[in-house]
């Protein structure tokens, strides 16, 4: 269905309760279309999960999939056997303190889909014993990862404080706040997920009978031994008279022949190869779907989104924030990570005022007046001082040393000779002789003046015994040498 809706005097469109929606698309009057993904409680996904018979597992359920909805409206769970479902086990399943708790599972394979989000777990269950991470069975190893996932169970939020309650906070618990005005890029995304190997199985090798039945021989190994080894009757090895006593009428003889049949050799037995199954799939089942590529920008918000990060939990998981820490804002936007989970959770406040900023250019130009676009080049001398009308539209440059004078030049000029003269840029670093090389390599007047000007203390000493050497000696040389 397409309707079209107008906004109200503050550019608004009241779309009343979204549940169950999770994107939105609009087009305004210039056929430009925007969509906008809808924040939504996220939790880092376990994809494998390996436990222990009778073992109890926790799976977050989020935002409104635990509500009042019935237990088969959350999730299913379904024991498999050569991929092929066979068994419902939802009597397994319970929901408490925003977990999905699976209990009294029996040895085998299982597949829980959590539906509102459409997240598929393997479970795979052993009757034995565990030995650090492993899980020792008669029939497989299965390695063990974190059957105990964090999660954000309340925010409470008043007028003073922000108190957010965590399950599961290890010491390594970090919590992230931030609030926001208007729906922004998924923060759950944008973080990302700890990255976590997915647990390993192992088949154990059985030992196999070495008895092997039902080779077949030839038909004439058959004979002979049926023969060897079956009764014998007396009576003689003539032939009976069956023609004299039963004659027949004469006939066109047929005949056939039948080849004998090759034997068979013994069956091998197959080696029993030790498995370890690669559960390449299950790890990009981790990384959360992307949002939307188009963005927004709120330039004319006068505050930035305030944020609050790295809050560390109190021995009880609670972590509490001043609420003038998230003053602006109405979109309160929780995440809570730690070695091993993510989850992240959202909450709508009420309402504050909007602070915007007026960006329009409040410093015009006469239109009765001619201006021109400059550039100026003004020389400071010590004390003085340089005053620029109007700073926000005016690019301004320092040069204040040699270094920053010659990449100026070298940058309105690619002269390959001018970038020889790179060693003026650090002259007093040379040494003695390194000057006297440079010197003789490219001396000439603008060089003489340069170093006599710029450089008079380290100039005079050394390059005073080269002159006198030169043929002609111009007044310039002889200026330099005199200058104080």
């Amino acid at each position: 269905m397409q309707t079209s809706l107008k906004t109200d005097e503050h550019g608004r469109v009241n779309l009343g309760d979204l549940k169950d929606i999770v994107w939105i698309e609009a087009e305004n009057s210039e056929k430009t279309l925007r969509d906008w993904w809808l924040p939504r409680d996220k939790h880092s996904p376990s994809p494998l999960l390996h436990l222990l018979a009778h073992e109890q597992a926790r799976i977050p359920i989020m935002g409104t999939e635990q509500g009042n909805r019935p237990l088969n409206q959350l999730a299913s769970l379904l024991e498999t056997r050569a991929g092929v479902f066979v068994r419902d086990c939802k009597n397994n399943l319970t929901v408490k303190d925003s977990y999905l708790v699976l209990h009294d599972l029996e040895p085998g394979n299982y597949s829980l889909m959590t539906k509102p989000d459409k997240q598929i777990t393997i479970i795979r269950v052993t009757k034995g014993r565990a030995e650090g991470s492993q899980l020792l069975g008669q029939n497989r190893i299965l390695e063990r990862k974190a059957s105990f996932p964090l999660q954000i169970q309340d925010i409470k939020t008043d007028n003073d404080m922000v108190v957010v309650q965590l399950a599961n906070a290890v010491p390594g618990t970090r919590v992230h706040m931030v609030m926001s005005r208007y729906v922004t890029t998924d923060l759950f995304s944008q973080l990302g997920t700890p990255f976590l190997r997915s647990p390993t199985v192992a088949d154990l090798k059985r030992p196999q009978s070495q008895y092997l039945s039902g080779r077949k021989i030839g038909d004439e190994f058959r004979y002979i031994m049926e023969r060897r080894k079956g009764p014998a009757y007396p009576g003689n090895m003539l032939t009976r008279p069956n023609l004299l006593l039963n004659p027949w009428s004469p006939r066109t003889t047929e005949l056939s022949s039948d080849s004998a049949k090759e034997g068979e050799a013994y069956q091998t037995l197959a080696p029993q190869k030790q498995r370890w199954h690669d559960d390449a799939v299950a790890d990009a089942m981790l990384y959360a779907k992307p949002s939307s590529e188009q963005s927004s920008s709120f330039d004319f918000l006068k505050d930035i989104s305030p944020q609050v990060i790295n809050l560390i939990p109190d021995a009880n998981g609670v972590v509490k924030v001043p609420r003038k820490q998230l003053a602006q804002g109405q979109q309160l936007h929780v995440y809570a990570v730690n070695g091993t989970s993510s989850v992240y959770r959202q909450q709508a406040l009420d309402e504050r005022p909007e602070q915007p900023q007026d960006l329009r250019l409040q410093q015009n130009l006469n239109p009765a007046t001619h201006f021109t676009e400059q550039k100026r080049s003004s020389i400071l001398r010590q004390g003085e001082s340089f005053t620029v009308a109007d700073i926000r539209s005016t690019k301004l440059e320092v040069i204040d040393s040699v270094a920053s004078a010659y990449r100026l030049f070298t940058a309105l000029n690619d002269d390959p000779t001018l970038a020889e003269f790179n060693f003026i840029i650090n002259w007093p670093e040379h040494s003695l002789a390194k000057k006297k090389e440079l010197y003789k390599k490219y001396g000439s007047h603008e060089l003489h003046l340069f170093l006599a000007k710029k450089i008079q203390n380290s100039f005079r000493p050394w390059s005073a015994p080269i002159w006198p050497t030169r043929k002609i000696n111009s007044f310039l040389m002889t200026g330099c040498l005199s200058a104080p």
